[in-house]
């Protein structure tokens, strides 16, 4: 049917839109053990770069800091939605606390 296939290749969209980011397998590779994790957007970005090589960071695609990565991110929502990821924001004083969450291990 129509919506059958309209679903599919939004699908199909989504994870390849996914592949194309520099950012997903880091995201994933530190989500991949855990329910969650809370931190600033700053901490996030030291958190992935930790998981990739030199290469991979000197990338022009690679966020050069947390606005960038919290841009990529935005983009990245639906597609992270669609395999089992969210990410939500809180606020407390000064901090943005950015809280990321993986619904595969529940």
């Amino acid at each position: 049917s129509f919506l059958a296939s309209y679903n599919r290749q939004r699908k199909e969209a989504l994870v390849s839109g996914l592949e194309a980011s520099p950012v997903t397998q880091p995201f994933i590779r530190l989500m991949e053990c855990r329910r969650e994790w809370r931190g600033t957007m700053t901490e996030l970005l030291s958190a992935l770069i930790k998981l990739i090589d030199n290469s991979s960071h000197e990338s022009r695609k690679w966020p050069t800091n947390a606005k960038a990565l919290g841009n990529q991110l935005r983009r990245l929502l639906p597609a992270l939605r669609e395999v089992g990821y969210s990410i939500a924001h809180e606020r407390s004083s000064k901090i943005r606390t950015i809280i990321l969450v993986n619904h595969n291990l529940e």
